[in-house]
């Protein structure tokens, strides 16, 4: 009589499945504990049939959970207000005829003149247009109290040009009566155009002298 003799492979599978781990019965339906005994009886015919040494495990953890990205606030960034950019410069007007009054050479303001008295009034003027200053330029009377002033003298005999100065002399003659007396002139061009000094080139210069 021959003996039968079981691979050694049968039998640590039959130790493997009764070692298998079980749920507890308190936590488990019938649906889970007829899921694991078909898992059993399938790993054990398998291998028995094959005849192999190794042994199928089936992993029936749940799948590991798939991290998910966190989403970071993004920095924003802090618009710094600005001044807005200066508006463009306004270029200043260019005048042909321009005079600049520099300074009084002789009777400043307020002079005490004798009564009936002549006198010579020198200004200092500058030539701040575009244009030369000719022999064909004018001084002239322009109002005020005249005092003995000619209507028109002749402004230069030479060329003034732009940037330049030119101290202008007239004589005049105080009046008899005491008081204060004011005189203005301005220039004429040659075509007739009377300018003066300011910002306008319209404003006359004076002569102020007090009678004693």
């Amino acid at each position: 009589m021959k003996r039968k003799y079981f691979p050694c492979t049968f039998l640590l599978l039959a130790l493997a499945a009764c070692n298998y781990p079980q749920p507890e019965a308190a936590t488990l339906n019938p649906q889970e504990i007829g899921t694991y005994a078909a898992q059993t009886a399938v790993i054990l015919m398998g291998t028995e049939s094959a005849g192999q040494k190794t042994v199928a495990v089936v992993d029936n953890a749940p799948p590991a959970a798939t991290p998910t990205a966190t989403l970071q606030p993004t920095s924003t960034q802090t618009l710094i207000p600005t001044n807005p950019p200066p508006p463009p410069a306004t270029a200043k007007p260019v005048r042909c005829n321009w005079a600049r009054f520099e300074t009084d050479v002789t009777i400043p303001d307020d002079t005490l003149i004798a009564a009936a008295t002549g006198f010579a009034k020198t200004w200092r003027l500058e030539n701040v247009g575009t244009c030369d200053w000719t022999s064909g330029y004018r001084m002239v009377f322009d109002h005020g109290d005249r005092m003995d002033a000619p209507d028109w003298m002749q402004l230069t005999t030479a060329v003034i040009k732009p940037g330049d100065t030119i101290d202008v002399t007239i004589n005049l003659q105080s009046p008899a009566a005491h008081g204060t007396y004011q005189g203005y002139y301005k220039l004429r061009s040659p075509e007739g155009t009377l300018f003066g000094i300011g910002a306008d080139a319209n404003t006359a210069f004076w002569v102020r002298i007090k009678v004693a």
